[in-house]
């Protein structure tokens, strides 16, 4: 008898919790019942209606309630869209990219080995690519870099890296179609990835460069798309800002700038 008692525990719990549903389906059992082998007395007829009015009502305002608890509890858990890792939306993001793409941050000595075929695709389709980097020949940028980064990494290496990264964009380039490039002397705190900024299936990608971090990958990592209205919108407006803060990239590195010592 003990082992029953949680069972019709959990019955009992659970018709409460849809004690609306089970008098609503009685009743509408019950008219249609009565419309098969004949009408209700009169007297009944009103009182039932007013009655099944009453749980409609009362089911609506419970639906609500749950609704608000459910989004009340999802509120809670939104810093769940923080990692410490590349989401795999990203990955997906990557792959269905077809308008545009901007691209700001330290180096992009690992996004551009990965976004490569993508890029010469977009440009190829009459896309648009748009990138961001640090000026390579500005010393002092290049070592701030080094240092925040918190590794043995030396201020020429990180110079290095960007020119690769800015010859490989280069490269990527179509006869008719030309990836645009501009840098700047500002030190980034950010990593910004966006793919399709401007179509409804948009995506930005964030990389918080942590200071001097000892992680494998500096974090809180996290990716916005155009449900995330207000900070997707905060974004995307970062980007224009960002771009139009650099200057016109056309050359190569030791062409386009002066040495910044």
């Amino acid at each position: 008898m003990n082992n029953l008692r949680p069972a019709v525990q959990r019955l009992l719990k659970l018709m409460w919790q849809r004690l609306d549903a089970i008098f609503l389906i009685i009743i509408s059992g019950a008219f249609v019942i009565w419309s098969i082998f004949g009408s209700p007395p009169e007297d009944y007829q009103a009182p039932l209606i007013i009655s099944l009015l009453g749980l409609l009502a009362f089911s609506q305002l419970r639906s609500r309630s749950q609704i608000v608890n459910i989004m009340n509890a999802w509120h809670r858990s939104r810093t769940d869209i923080f990692s410490t890792s590349f989401p795999k939306e990203y990955d997906i993001a990557k792959v269905a990219i077809s308008h545009s793409y901007f691209y700001a941050g330290e180096s992009m000595a690992r996004t551009m080995p990965t976004m490569r075929q993508h890029i010469i695709r977009v440009l190829e389709s009459g896309g648009s690519a748009r990138i961001l980097l640090p000026n390579p020949n500005n010393d002092r940028l290049m070592d701030s870099i080094a240092k925040a980064r918190g590794s043995d990494s030396k201020g020429d290496s990180i110079k290095r890296l960007i020119e690769g990264s800015i010859a490989q964009a280069q490269d990527c380039s179509s006869p008719d179609n030309k990836i645009q490039i501009r840098t700047t002397d500002i030190m980034p705190h950010i990593g910004i990835n966006g793919l399709d900024i401007d179509q409804r299936s948009g995506r930005i990608m964030i990389q918080m460069y942590e200071f001097m971090s000892n992680r494998s990958e500096r974090a809180p990592i996290f990716i916005l798309d155009t449900t995330d209205q207000l900070w997707y919108k905060h974004f995307k407006e970062q980007i224009e800002r960002l771009w139009e803060s650099g200057k016109p990239f056309h050359g190569s590195a030791a062409q386009e700038h002066p040495r910044v010592i």
